[in-house]
């Protein structure tokens, strides 16, 4: 019995390592679990991070890409994608096979080589600009801001890059920097046109004292006298300063201007027609000339004078080689016509007539484009006038606008825009002049300052067959007025004259016999010289200096009518 109870008590007791280790493989196994269900938060966590990574990265405005550093798209963002013209739903995971540079215009994929070789070496944030292609558009001007991300390895590096869309931004900066220079023409056309109208009265003053002892000693002298040739030179030389002069005050826009409906087709071919035979042998000149043209409001003279211009321009930039003008004249839309004009905004109305004048000739750079409608400007010798200037003036006074194409080498084509209008159209000689040489009979009062004009007028006039009396001021002419008003047959009264306002002496003149015509004459524009005197009678005007016929038509006119 003893020996029964001394083998159980013999039985070895579990061992203390193994309760340990079993302990410690509980522990870690609790651990181990713990840590698989804190990897499992933190990797929840991680996807949400990366889905809202995804989604920010996505859902931004700006496009961004990400590029090896030879330029393959290695990832983009939808507005990217937007930009470059993919379809979002057809993104392939990765873009190794579509290099940046199949989605850029021309030269700009050497610009794009420039601009990752300068982020790579420099290790520096780089930008510049480049015009995207889009599939299906129109080209984006984009500007482009890199960055470079280092790896690893040198292979693992990263070019991160904002693509920007300034297309507007440029449009706009090129549309505010073309107001600016039209501003700028506008000024400068505002001091012409202030020095014109300046130098247009007096100097008009003078040449009316000119052309008219001219003439009046030409009157007066046989076919045959040995001084007549001179006479004539003199004569010939005043119209010409008159003519120069009209042309300075057409380039400020502040001509005079005679508006009925134009026929541009007709007018185009009598223009060609007076200026062809200088072109020929040497040059040839193409018509397309449409028919059923809607009429045109404009000045037929000034008109003529712009076709003129444009032809002779065409030919000088053929000289002195053999080529070829088209003068083409149509109807078209305001759809069809370009968005900005080099002069004038787009004309007003559904249709406009076009004129555009083509040549083969030498062509233009961009500066001499910006300074063709400069006054006097030429790249031939000086001393030829105030070169296509005029235009401006008188392209903008018919509301109209003018647009140019030229490069070097492969000539110029100006188009001039003018809306249309309703009305039968009339050609350049559409209105007949009163016979200004007939005898009249009657009295004028003639009111000017300038002994030279006073002396010319008289003489024209008597020789007219009226008789003339003579005031040098406004408050002179009342007081002869007032003596003589029964007898006078018109007023003849100079715009601008020292002592009484030009208002005030054709008030009083008006009320101290209404049935008395008086007739402005001014060597400003008429419009200028009317100013301020809205309010009161003036029966016509007459633009100085001006020929015995054309003052004798206006005084016809004038008195005709007030005796109706």
């Amino acid at each position: 019995m003893s020996r029964g109870r001394e083998s159980r008590s013999a039985r070895p007791a579990a061992p203390d390592g193994l309760a340990a280790l079993l302990g410690d493989l509980r522990a870690c196994n609790a651990e181990l679990e713990s840590q698989r269900r804190e990897l499992k938060s933190t990797l929840g966590e991680l996807e949400t991070s990366c889905a809202r990574f995804r989604s920010l990265y996505d859902g931004a405005p700006v496009p961004y890409v990400i590029l090896s550093t030879d330029g393959l798209v290695l990832d983009a963002n939808r507005a990217a994608l937007e930009l470059l013209g993919l379809d979002d739903s057809r993104r392939p995971a990765r873009f190794e096979a579509a290099p940046l540079a199949c989605f850029l215009v021309g030269d700009d994929v050497e610009a794009l080589e420039e601009h990752l070789r300068a982020v790579v070496d420099t290790g520096e944030r780089q930008s510049c600009e480049l015009r995207v292609a889009r599939r299906g558009g129109e080209p984006r001007i984009t500007e482009v801001a890199s960055a470079l991300q280092e790896g690893t390895h040198e292979h693992d590096r990263r070019v991160r890059s904002i693509l920007i869309d300034v297309t507007d931004r440029r449009n706009a900066e090129r549309r505010t920097r073309a107001l600016e220079e039209r501003l700028q023409r506008s000024e400068r056309l505002e001091g012409l046109g202030i020095l014109a109208g300046g130098i247009a009265h007096d100097f008009n003053n003078l040449l009316m004292g000119v052309l008219g002892n001219a003439e009046m000693a030409l009157a007066s002298m046989s076919g045959d006298a040995p001084e007549r040739n001179g006479l004539l030179q003199i004569q010939q030389a005043a119209l010409r300063a008159a003519d120069l002069c009209q042309r300075m005050l057409d380039s400020a826009g502040r001509g005079e201007l005679e508006m009925n409906p134009v026929d541009v087709s007709a007018l185009a071919a009598e223009t060609v027609a007076l200026a062809r035979p200088g072109f020929e042998g040497r040059i040839r000149v193409e018509l397309e000339l449409a028919r059923d043209l809607p009429a045109v409001r404009a000045d037929a003279g000034r008109l003529h004078q712009v076709i003129l211009n444009l032809l002779t321009n065409a030919a000088e930039a053929i000289e002195p080689d053999s080529g070829r003008i088209r003068i083409r004249t149509a109807r078209i839309g305001r759809d069809a016509m370009p968005s900005e004009f080099v002069v004038g905004e787009r004309p007003a109305g559904r249709d406009c007539v076009l004129i555009e004048v083509e040549d083969t000739g030498c062509g233009m750079d961009a500066r001499t484009q910006e300074r063709i409608f400069d006054p006097f400007f030429t790249t031939k010798f000086t001393g030829r006038g105030l070169g296509l200037a005029s235009l401006v003036g008188i392209v903008g006074s018919h509301g109209g606008s003018l647009d140019l194409r030229s490069e070097p080498g492969r000539g110029t084509t100006f188009r001039v825009f003018l809306p249309g209008c309703a009305g039968p159209a009339r050609s350049a000689d559409a209105l007949a002049a009163l016979d200004g040489d007939r005898v009249a009979t009657g009295t004028i009062l003639l009111v000017d300052d300038e002994a030279a004009v006073q002396w010319a007028t008289r003489r024209m006039l008597e020789t007219l067959g009226y008789t003339v009396l003579v005031a040098s001021d406004g408050a002179a002419a009342i007081e002869l007025f007032e003596r003589e008003a029964a007898q006078t047959t018109a007023v003849l009264v100079d715009a601008t004259m020292p002592g009484l306002p030009l208002r005030e002496t054709i008030h009083a003149l008006n009320r101290l016999n209404p049935a008395v015509p008086v007739v402005l004459w001014s060597g400003f524009p008429e419009e200028q010289a009317r100013r301020g005197c809205e309010d009161v009678r003036i029966a016509a005007f007459v633009p100085k200096p001006c020929r015995k016929a054309q003052l004798g038509a206006a005084l016809q006119g004038a008195i005709m009518q007030g005796s109706c």
